[in-house]
C-alpha cells in the first residue's frame, strides 16, 4: 500500500518501527507529514508589553534559537491578536518550566496564566531546514527610538491603568 501526503513534507512518525504486521484501521494516525520550511514561533506579550508594540508598524524582529544560540536570524512578520486570553501557548512558557509567565497554582497542566497575556506568532523561513521544530526560541523586538518625553508618558499611563479599580468617582 502507498500513502501520499497533497503537499511535500517529512514524515514524523515516533511508532512507524512497531508498525509492521500490525492492522491499521481506516483513520487511524500513524505519523504526520511536517511542512519545516515555515516554522512559527508561538509566544506570549504581557499586557505592557503589548500595548507599547501593539500599535507600531516597522518592528524589527530577531530570533534566536536554543540549539545555536551563538547567533540570531531575522524573522518575518509579527502577528498579534485583538485580545488577551488566559491560556499559555505551551506549558513551557509557564512558570514552572522556566519561562517568564506566572501560572495558576491551582491548574494541574499549568497552562492558566494569573494575568492575561496575548499570544504573539513570528514566521521563520526555514527554506533549507537547518532549523529543528519544537525547540525554545527567544524573540528580540526591536522598537523605534521614543522621545524621553513620550517614554514617561506611557509609563505613567500603563501605572494608571494597572492600579484601575474600574470604579468612577
Amino acid at each position: 500500500m502507498t500513502i501520499a501526503a497533497p503537499f511535500a513534507g517529512r514524515l514524523v512518525a515516533p511508532t512507524l518501527h512497531e508498525l509492521p504486521d500490525t492492522i491499521i484501521q481506516r483513520g487511524q494516525e500513524i505519523g504526520r507529514v511536517a511542512v519545516l520550511d515555515r516554522l512559527v514561533v508561538k509566544g506570549d506579550i504581557d499586557q505592557q508589553d503589548y500595548q507599547l508594540i501593539g500599535s507600531l508598524k516597522g518592528i524589527k524582529v530577531e530570533v534566536r534559537l536554543a540549539g545555536i544560540l551563538g547567533k540570531s536570524f531575522s524573522a518575518g512578520e509579527l502577528t498579534l491578536p485583538p485580545a488577551a486570553v488566559m491560556q499559555l501557548v505551551h506549558p513551557s512558557l509557564g512558570s514552572r518550566a522556566g519561562g517568564d509567565q506566572q501560572v495558576d497554582p491551582r491548574d494541574p497542566n499549568g497552562m492558566r496564566t494569573q494575568a492575561p497575556t496575548f499570544e504573539a506568532r513570528v514566521k521563520l523561513d526555514n527554506h533549507d531546514e537547518k532549523f529543528f521544530a519544537g525547540q525554545r526560541a527567544y524573540v528580540r523586538l526591536t522598537v523605534d527610538h521614543r522621545s524621553l518625553a513620550w517614554q514617561w508618558t506611557n509609563s505613567f499611563l500603563q501605572l494608571l491603568q494597572s492600579h484601575d479599580s474600574g470604579k468612577w468617582l
